[in-house]
Parts: structure tokens; sequence; C-alpha cells
């Protein structure tokens, strides 16, 4: 039995039927088929493995054929520890935890979301963060320098691994702002949201990322905090989208410029939406080390390295 996980569901029901039936017909005559019963039972026990995963994946809402040809023992293993996980409830001993809290699961080429907490010392609790009974019962902390932000809201957290998994459910997460307040200072972790975003469309090139980042930018442009920032990303968006910059883009960017005349992230990020080569490599070149690993932490940075390749 080879290809895909729907390939192998729809071949192994053939099989069984045709067991079930002792053979099928053509132009009314039989053609008989007998099976041994080792191999018959063998055939129902993968059907039954194969139609739980299948089961696994439309509960994540995963409506991509998983290839299993590549697939080994320890790949099922996995997924079956994950699936008993999430679905079953039960937990996972894990001695040597490195997930963070809030992650994403891959195997070959199936990737979903989980949200841990800790049972005890090596147990752990799994949840899909797409489980609608995690909204809001879990408060978290953001630190930066001397900034401490809280938030309540999961969505606010997420990672560019979650945004880049099979299961990321775009419309529960605006569901969940459309009916959520901001915090104070969240709409710095909004923006953070954003870059992250941004970050995984450039993998997956999924166009509903960029629609999820442009409906959060337009949730924060209005703070006066994140006014210029929201701004420039909205651009480097419609970049990606091959949309070029209009007058009143050009005026807003030189006005974003003024304000920020002595910021070299400011500086490097109108030059690149504006395509400026020369003034790219000049900024880029002169930043300090620690300014320069800084931003190649953002999405700007793909957007710089295609424009500079460009003849």
């Amino acid at each position: 039995i080879k290809g895909s996980l729907d390939e192998r569901i729809k071949d192994l029901k053939f099989i069984c039927l045709l067991n079930e039936k002792n053979g099928f017909y053509i132009n009314n005559i039989k053609f008989g088929v007998v099976m041994e019963k080792a191999k018959i039972d063998k055939y129902k026990k993968i059907l039954k493995s194969l139609e739980k995963i299948k089961e696994f994946c439309n509960y994540l809402k995963i409506d991509k054929d998983i290839e299993l040809d590549n697939w080994k023992d320890e790949d099922y293993r996995k997924i079956f520890v994950w699936i008993n996980a999430i679905m079953q409830k039960q937990t996972v001993n894990v001695p040597n935890w490195e997930l963070d809290s809030i992650g994403s699961i891959e195997i070959k080429d199936l990737r979903f979301s989980v949200m841990t907490s800790r049972k005890e010392d090596t147990e752990f609790y799994i949840n899909s963060i797409w489980d609608r009974s995690l909204i809001g019962k879990h408060s978290f902390k953001y630190e930066n320098g001397n900034i401490e932000i809280y938030t309540n809201n999961l969505f606010s957290v997420l990672n560019k691994d979650v945004y880049i998994s099979d299961d990321v459910d775009i419309e529960q997460m605006m569901e969940c702002y459309d009916n959520y307040k901001l915090n104070d200072d969240e709409e710095i972790l909004v923006n953070l949201q954003v870059l992250e975003v941004i970050n995984a469309y450039d993998i997956t090139k999924n166009e509903k990322l960029l629609e999820y980042a442009e409906y959060l930018l337009n949730k924060i442009v209005h703070f006066s905090s994140m006014s210029d920032v929201a701004k420039i990303n909205l651009m480097q968006i419609n970049k990606r989208r091959k949309i070029q910059i209009t007058e009143e883009d050009t005026k807003a960017l030189l006005d974003i410029r003024n304000r920020n005349n002595n910021n070299n992230m400011f500086l490097l990020a109108i030059a690149i939406i504006m395509e400026n080569k020369s003034e790219i490599n000049y900024i880029f070149n002169n930043m300090p080390l620690d300014e320069k690993e800084e931003f190649k932490k953002f999405p700007l940075y793909n957007l710089m390295i295609e424009i500079l390749q460009q003849k």
C-alpha cells in the first residue's frame, strides 16, 4: 500500500470491500477474490490507524492530503502520541522538554500547533492551540528591557512556527480580536505578531497570512505609538502583493522620516519601501552590528535582500 493518506484509505477500503463481497463484477461476470484472514486483518488494522490520523487532521481542520511514502515507523509512533495527547487528553512524559509552552510539532510534511501545561516534572498536558476552551484561560507576560506587557489573549503571543503550521486558523484569531479590548501597551504585542505573520508568509506564500497581518495593523494604526510602524508594515505588505507605493504613500514616508531622522531602523525601512538601493546599502553598511543583527530578524530584511538582488 503506497501513496498519500487519502489514497491509502481509499485503496484499503476497496480491498476490504473486495474481501467482504468475495470479489467484484465486470459486465455481470464475477471475479472471485480470496484473501488470507491474517492478511485482511492486517489491512483492517492499517486502515483503522490511517482513519485515526485522518480524524485527527479533520479535528485540526487540516485539509491537505498527507504524503506518507517517506514516513517511517518512528513517525507513526510520534503521531499517535500526539493524537492520544490532544484528542484523548493523555499526558505526555518528556524527560528533557525543549518545546516552548506554545509551539508547533513537525512530522515530515505535517505540522500542527500545540500549547503545553505541566502536570509534573516530566509530564505535560497537550492541547491544540485552536481549542476554544483555552481562550481567556491563561495569562502571558512579555518582557523586553524595562517593558512588561500582560495579556490573556493567546493570539497576542504566537510565533512564526504557529503561522506556518497546517492547522493555522485565521478566522478564529480574527473572531477573537473582534471581541477583544487590548490591554495597556498590547498594541506592541500585536505589531510583533504582524512581524511573525509576515515572516511566515515569506516561507509559505499563504496569501491569507497577509490578509491577517493587514487586519491586525488596522487595529493598531490609530495608536500614536504605533502609527508610523503600522504604516510602514502596511506598505511592506503591499510590496509583497506587487502594489507600487502611491504619491500619498511617498508623502507619508517622508513625514515618517522627518519624525525619525535619527533612527537607523526607520531610515532603512523607508529606503527599502522606496527601493532606494544606494541608500539601503549606505544605511545598512553603517549600522552598528547589534542593530544589523536585530534588523535581520524583521521581514523587511527579506524584502531588502530581494530588492538588492534585482537587476
